[in-house]
């Protein structure tokens, strides 16, 4: 008896006690067949939506499902609606769900901030004060009523495929690391960092590609006589990936175009320019990225993009964890193409970024403004305001991109003058915010590196 309570103290009974559960083994009758493939924490996700659902519709959680599951069927071949989470998320047994918080947030934090800044113009007897106050005011408003938020909402949490056995064919990705070879060491550098994203994304399989999206420095004219020197040692670097691990590891670099405006030469776009090229390139389109180094035919057909910055640092399973995600029938993507933007399903999902433990402590700036630094050990979820409210979690520069909804959606975006790209991206490809898979990054040494 003793050694039998050892053993269920140890014993992984998830699927013992799944395969007894009626609500499981009836999502997993669905048409789209994609419940049995999803991990442990998404289908624990499904049974607590279904219970909510079936209390608030006051029938019993059995009787939920098989609702679920009757709708899922009469919609057999549509990828989304014959997933029984389409019945018991989107549209709840049948009822479209339509929300209002956002529209709610916006107005309280405007009403709120006018009243305080109409008081205190009253206060002080002065129009003037009551128009400054406005700013400050929204923000002391916004900063409270989110501080409430975060702790009533519960964190919303994204659903994905499992993956057990690493990334199947049609979910292949790119990982891209974009960025600047400014001397020759740089090379190096990134070629390491790009074997040690390797490591980490082990359980993906061979369907994951590791890609540097190399630009060059601005210079005065189209070639300079460093050019050559360096990309040499990435070159080098790289190759030596690719018969070290047999293939899999690309570089790519860019020519200069003339900023006419600036008098300088630079690549296009930068990050942008280097991840539409590279999507335009997996598609089989026409792309000015020159490959330097790996099999440009194994990329053609790729799905997504995995783009990650020169001082990110992937996490062990942080890529299995994303790619699963977008490879989930609720977060595939689907174009309008009448407003060309995402209307269902996500085209972008970022991780939560944390900040580096050494970035953290570096500079008086970073102790102040970066926080405590370091990784989640546990892996928990947090909330997000504006993702808990709408859906939405906009996105941060570092995510996965599918290329087909970036190229339809972004591919004619006001050429130099957006600064901060990543917002309109997100806006247009309806991305959303996964706050239980976690990166970690540098920092910026002092405030002005953000301009």
């Amino acid at each position: 008896a003793i050694s039998s309570l050892r053993h269920f103290a140890t014993a992984d009974m998830t699927r013992f006690i799944e395969g007894a559960d009626l609500v499981s083994r009836t999502f997993a009758l669905e048409p789209a067949g994609a419940y049995a493939d999803m991990d442990e924490r998404s289908r624990a996700l499904y049974r607590r939506r279904n219970a909510r659902l079936a209390r608030r519709e006051g029938m019993s959680e059995l009787d939920c499902a098989k609702r679920a599951l009757e709708l899922a069927r009469e919609h057999e071949g549509d990828e989304r609606r014959s997933h029984v989470g389409w019945w018991i998320f989107v549209e709840p047994l049948g009822r479209p769900g339509h929300s209002s918080s956002g529209v709610l947030y916006a107005l309280a934090v405007v009403v709120l901030s006018a009243v305080l800044g109409v008081a205190m113009g009253y206060i002080s007897g002065g129009v003037w004060t009551a128009l400054l106050t406005l700013l400050p005011a929204s923000e002391l408003i916004k900063n409270a009523i989110d501080a409430i938020l975060l702790r009533k909402l519960p964190a919303r949490l994204l659903p994905r495929m499992e993956l057990a056995q690493g990334v199947p064919e049609s979910a292949r990705t790119v990982l891209a690391v974009s960025a600047v070879l400014a001397s020759p060491k740089d090379g190096e550098k990134l070629a390491r960092r790009l074997e040690t994203f390797s490591f980490a994304a082990r359980d993906c399989g061979k369907n994951l590609s590791f890609a540097l999206l190399c630009d060059l420095v601005e210079a005065g004219s189209e070639h300079t006589d460093a050019d050559a020197a360096a990309v040499a040692p990435a070159q080098r670097a790289v190759d030596g990936l690719n018969e070290k691990y047999g293939g899999g590891f690309y570089l790519f670099t860019r020519p200069r175009r003339e900023n006419k405006r600036d008098g300088i030469w630079t690549p296009h776009e930068r990050k942008r320019g280097a991840l539409m090229a590279l999507a335009a390139l997996c598609s089989g389109h026409y792309s000015e990225l020159e490959c330097c180094s790996g099999d440009l035919s194994a990329l053609e057909g790729a799905k997504y993009i995995l783009a990650l910055d020169a001082d990110t640092t992937l996490l062990p399973g942080a890529a299995r964890e994303l790619i699963g995600a977008m490879a989930h029938p609720l977060n595939r993507a689907r174009v309008e193409p009448s407003l060309r933007r995402v209307t269902e399903g996500r085209g972008i999902i970022h991780p939560r970024v944390s900040v580096e433990l050494a970035a953290s402590e570096s500079t008086h700036f970073s102790r102040v403004a970066a926080g405590p630094g370091g990784m989640d050990a546990y892996g928990s979820a947090c909330g997000e305001v504006w993702m808990d409210l709408t859906g939405c979690g906009g996105f941060a520069g570092k995510g996965i991109i599918d290329i087909a909804a970036l190229l339809e959606c972004c591919s004619d975006l006001p050429e130099g003058l957006i600064l901060s790209h990543d917002a309109i991206e997100g806006a247009l490809l309806h991305g959303g915010y996964m706050s239980d898979t976690e990166l970690t990054d540098g920092f910026p040494s002092t405030p002005f590196a953000y301009f």
